[in-house]
C-alpha cells in the first residue's frame, strides 16, 4: 500500500510562485477556497484529514513537489472525493507527486505513528482550468 513517486514535473508554477489565499497548518478541516496550500501540522495530533472542494464545474488538482516522510512511520494518502471515497494512494516519499480528482472534491489525510515527530510537508491544491 505505500507508493514511492519520481516522475517529471507536474505542470505547475513551483510553491513558491503560487499565490495562496490561506496557509493551513490546522490539523484538518473543509477547506473550500480555489487554491491553497496544507502545511505541516506540529500538535498532538496523529491523524489530519482536510476534504478540500472546489467549484463544481471544476476538477480539483492536489501536488506535493517534494515530500519526504518517514516511510512506515507516516504518509499522505489521497482520496478521489469526500472522506471514505476510493483511494488514490498513500504516499511517503516522492518528487513532483500530482494527482487530478474525478470531480470537484478531494481528501487529504495525514497519518504518523504516535511514537514519531511530525515531518515538514506541503501540499498544494487548485482547482484545474482545464477541466471545466
Amino acid at each position: 500500500p505505500w507508493s514511492s513517486s519520481l516522475s517529471p514535473p507536474p505542470l505547475l508554477r513551483s510553491p513558491g510562485s503560487l499565490p495562496s489565499p490561506s496557509d493551513y497548518r490546522v490539523c484538518g478541516g473543509h477547506l473550500t477556497d480555489d487554491y491553497g496550500t496544507i502545511s505541516t501540522h506540529e500538535g498532538p495530533h496523529t491523524e489530519c484529514v482536510w476534504t478540500l472542494q472546489v467549484d463544481p464545474n471544476y476538477k480539483i488538482l492536489v501536488s506535493m513537489t517534494s515530500l519526504n516522510l518517514t516511510c512506515g512511520k507516516e504518509y499522505v494518502e489521497l482520496l478521489d472525493g469526500p472522506p471514505g471515497s476510493k483511494s488514490l494512494g498513500k504516499f511517503c516519499n516522492g518528487l513532483s507527486i500530482l494527482s487530478r480528482g474525478s470531480t470537484s472534491t478531494m481528501t487529504v489525510k495525514y497519518s504518523r505513528d504516535s511514537d514519531h515527530p511530525t515531518s515538514p510537508y506541503e501540499i498544494i491544491f487548485l482547482r484545474d482550468s482545464q477541466s471545466k
